[in-house]
């Protein structure tokens, strides 16, 4: 079970929207590869390069890193940038606010 819910939460509101044959990481596995990173220490995706080989940080990403590797920092970078905080993917809010609510709970983002 995984403790923070991401993937419960991500097939929840994480909408695919890339199109193409190049598609090589899931929503979730991003979003898993995005949180877990900082929550390890890592300040920003600069570090993504060596992380997508980590075994531990592919096993927290899913199947398909545990096949190959996770994302590369120019993957995990458009995804935080384009997805979690710009909001082109969750119908006008940025994911960032979403996941918030839902790990925090509502409540407590309305109180600030």
């Amino acid at each position: 079970m995984e403790p923070l819910g991401l993937t419960r939460i991500a097939g929840e509101y994480l909408k695919e929207i890339r199109h193409g044959k190049n598609v090589q990481h899931e929503m979730t596995g991003l979003l898993r590869q995005s949180v877990y990173s900082r929550l390890g220490g890592y300040e920003d995706t600069n570090d993504a390069e060596g992380l997508r080989k980590d075994p531990g940080m592919r096993a927290i990403i899913g199947e398909r890193a545990l096949e190959k590797a996770g994302a590369g920092e120019t993957t995990v970078g458009r995804f935080e940038k384009e997805i979690l905080l710009e909001g082109n993917n969750t119908d006008g809010a940025p994911f960032i606010i979403v996941l918030q609510s839902k790990i925090l709970g509502e409540e407590t983002l309305l109180r600030g």
